[in-house]
């Protein structure tokens, strides 16, 4: 891989489109993540350490801006800018500030739907009769630290969502929320993956979640 110039943009850097969906995101990092691993022969014999380690800084820089909703909204405003030059160019004191504070989030409301991602990846790519989160999670290659960072939702919801733990998770109305969002997220069909869920919980424990 060629050594990265100055003057591309998150996207160029990653090697995707900017239409890009979470899930094309996320398997592009990993990519060009290990093409600059320490694992990777060929680029450390010809990249020296420190170029090495800024560049992986840049990379991750770039997938935590692009895999969050307002993050990447400002930032694809910022690069239509005609001013705007490169990747290199410190960040304009407004960014920061136009993203709202994770902290700020009630970690028990509905989670805002994944605007981020094109309305056409909301199509079911299955409908199916039996629904394994975790599963589904790992095929698309995403930790639940990266699924709680995407949807907003906290991780001991998304493991309690994962493992059927009723007593863990909150009222049926902000688990329905978290489930569209995870569906949008997964590529499924909301009203199914919803209902097959909630089917599927009280087969496990006996009770519906009220």
């Amino acid at each position: 891989m060629p050594k990265l110039q100055n003057e591309e943009t998150f996207y160029d850097l990653l090697r995707i489109g900017p239409t890009a969906n979470v899930a094309e995101i996320t398997a592009a990092y990993q990519s060009v993540k290990a093409a600059f691993s320490k694992d990777s022969l060929a680029t450390y014999s010809l990249m020296p350490a420190e170029d090495t380690q800024a560049i992986l800084v840049k990379i991750e820089t770039a997938y935590v801006t692009l895999t969050h909703i307002d993050k990447r909204r400002v930032y694809d405003k910022r690069i239509s800018q005609p001013d705007f030059t490169s990747i290199e160019e410190p960040m304009n004191q407004n960014y920061e500030k136009q993203i709202p504070n994770s902290s700020e989030i009630n970690p028990i409301m509905e989670a805002p739907l994944i605007t981020a991602i094109p309305s056409s990846d909301s199509i079911c790519d299955t409908e199916p009769s039996q629904l394994n989160l975790s599963q589904i999670r790992e095929k698309k290659g995403l930790t639940l630290t990266d699924v709680s960072r995407i949807t907003k939702i906290p991780t001991r919801f998304l493991k309690a969502l994962e493992e059927y733990n009723q007593p863990v998770l909150p009222s049926k109305v902000y688990v329905q929320g978290f489930l569209k969002n995870l569906a949008q997220l997964y590529r499924l069909e909301p009203k199914i993956t919803v209902s097959t869920y909630f089917e599927q919980l009280e087969q496990k424990t006996g009770t519906s979640k009220t």
